[in-house]
């Protein structure tokens, strides 16, 4: 086990420098000056050529890189031309805001999405099952940014139920910040008012953005359930006259979650991903509204911190969903069938 859980930590190095490359690349072939933008539309060029020096925007783009490449081995991403601060600082500050935010969504999908597909199949051809699939099938074509704005009208502007935006009201203050997420922070707080405003901020984006994944997890869940459902352990499992919930949560369920957990990995990162357009719609402070205004302003730095910690999270999601895979069959681990 342990030699295999280093071997994705090295593999995770190699995904880094890889990613640092390609967005590196990628970056600088969109038009425009960085630094004038930085300077202003008004500024003489001898201070957008100052800026440019300052940043290093005047050196040769495999110099750049290879003194970012440098920078990043010792744990430096750069400095951010849009807030003139380091980038590791900036992800610190903004992590926590999208870290609440996919953890309600994640917890929202697993929630709702596996039970929601273990109905479906058991109610396999009936009313309940086709319900299911419809919402499922809605959840995946709607934009995140029109189911957003449909929410926002709906419970906002029209009911009055929820917030629109944000995570606290105008007039609230947040609470002493240990972990920067308001929930833990107003819970470690013992501040209940903090805490129920913050939870009501976090609703209509939470759904959002987890209506996408919620659909894949229960098409998931229910297609996996169908399938083991037949399998022959089963039958004999009720042929020796086994209660049906005993089959459901000992055969069943312990069997079908085996890929559906592996779609949760994936979805973890996509949560991540599928924040930018979430934040952008409820103003929400985090990574996603932070990596809208890099590019923006093609702040570089910005932009290849924030893809570089993405990409992080994937991998280490993957390496959660592996070891997950021994807790549910340890026959994996004795087998040596871990994915590589």
């Amino acid at each position: 086990m342990l030699p295999y859980i280093l071997r994705r930590l090295a593999l995770l190095v190699v995904v880094l420098v890889g990613m640092s490359a390609i967005t590196f690349a990628l970056t600088h072939i969109v038009p425009g000056d960085p630094a004038r933008l930085l300077a202003g539309p008004h500024a003489r060029q001898e201070q957008v050529d100052a800026l440019a020096r300052l940043y290093g925007l005047d050196r040769p783009l495999p110099e750049q890189y290879w003194i970012y490449l440098t920078g990043l081995l010792r744990g430096d991403l750069g400095m951010s031309l849009t807030t003139r601060r380091p980038v590791l600082d900036d992800l610190l500050q903004y992590l926590p805001a999208t870290a609440e935010l996919a953890f309600a969504a994640l917890a929202l999908t697993v929630l709702l999405g596996i039970p929601l597909g273990v109905l479906a199949a058991l109610r396999h051809g009936r009313a309940t099952d086709h319900a299911v699939r419809f919402l499922a099938v809605a959840g995946v074509s709607l934009p995140a940014f029109w189911l957003g704005l449909g929410l926002q009208i709906i419970f906002f502007q029209q009911l009055s139920l929820l917030p629109i935006g944000g995570r606290l009201g105008s007039l609230d203050a947040p609470p002493a910040r240990v972990t920067g997420a308001y929930l833990v922070d107003a819970l470690l707080a013992a501040d209940t008012a903090t805490f129920a405003a913050a939870a009501g901020h976090l609703v209509l984006p939470a759904i959002t953005l987890a209506a996408g994944s919620l659909a894949v997890v229960t098409r998931m869940m229910r297609a996996s359930v169908l399938e083991t459902l037949d399998a022959d352990y089963v039958r004999t499992a009720r042929a020796k006259g086994l209660s049906e919930r005993v089959v459901l949560g000992r055969h069943v369920l312990k069997n079908a979650l085996i890929p559906t957990i592996t779609v949760l990995g994936l979805q973890a990162g996509t949560l991540l991903a599928g924040a930018v357009l979430v934040e952008a719609v409820f103003s929400w402070p985090g990574i996603g509204l932070y990596t809208v205004r890099a590019i923006s302003n093609l702040d570089y730095a910005a932009v290849m911190g924030v893809t570089l910690l993405v990409s992080a999270i994937y991998v280490l999601a993957n390496l959660l969903v592996d070891l997950a895979y021994v807790v549910l069959d340890p026959r994996i681990a004795e087998q040596g069938t871990m994915r590589t």
